[in-house]
Order: C-alpha cells, then structure tokens, then sequence
C-alpha cells in the first residue's frame, strides 16, 4: 500500500489546524455570502482546547435564530460554505448548523471562542 496520499493529507490537515484562524475567517466571510449577517459563529475543538495532531478537528458552530428544513437544506447550506471558503475536500473543519435555541446541546461546558461575524463585513472572498 501507497502511503504518501494519506501522509500528505494528514499533512494538509495538520498546516490547516495551524493556520486555523485564517481558515475560520474565509468560512465566516463564505457564510455571509450565504447567510446574510444574521447568525452566530462559535469555533471550538481540538486546537482552540489545545490539542494539535493531524486527525484533529476544528468545530464551525453556525447559530442562526431558525434552523433550514430538513437535512437536504442543511447540507446544501453547508455545501455553499465549503465552496465559498475554498476549503479541500479533507479538510478538519466540522461546520454544523443549529437554530440558537439548540446552541447549548451543542456547546455545552466546552471551550470556545464566540466570532462576532459583523466584522468582517464587506470582505471579499
């Protein structure tokens, strides 16, 4: 067996989990693209809990005050997102979208950082 595009994959990954920042920034601007500015975004995982390895995940909770109807929605929503922020098929980034009423089951006691997405306002992609 060929390992290389596994190791260069885990190697993309790894380089995205530290450059998370600036990956995060691109999905907030693709969400208001898709969205408009009315949602939260709180990021959360492995790297923002300190822990950095190549399987690692970075958690994109998307907030928004009604959540789309039914998984077909849900997943073009997110589908939009991923094209619009570039991101490669591999990538660590778990984008989840939730009403805000829901947030809580989602977040629980975790560590977090909240993004207040109205700042990146007028950015291009």
């Amino acid at each position: 067996m060929n390992w290389i595009p596994i190791l260069e994959v885990l190697a993309e990954r790894r380089w995205m989990l530290d450059s998370w920042a600036i990956w995060a920034t691109r999905i907030i601007e693709a969400c208001l693209h898709v969205l408009g500015p009315q949602f939260k975004v709180f990021i959360t995982g492995d790297v923002i809990e300190g822990r950095k390895w190549g399987g690692g995940l970075v958690e994109v909770i998307i907030a928004l005050r009604e959540t789309p109807q039914g998984e077909l929605e849900l997943s073009r929503i997110k589908s939009l997102i991923e094209k619009g922020a570039r991101l490669p098929p591999y990538h660590p980034f778990k984008i989840l979208v939730v009403s805000e009423s829901n947030l809580d089951e989602y977040l629980g006691a975790r560590k977090r950082v909240e993004v207040i997405p109205l700042k990146f306002k007028g950015t291009a992609l």
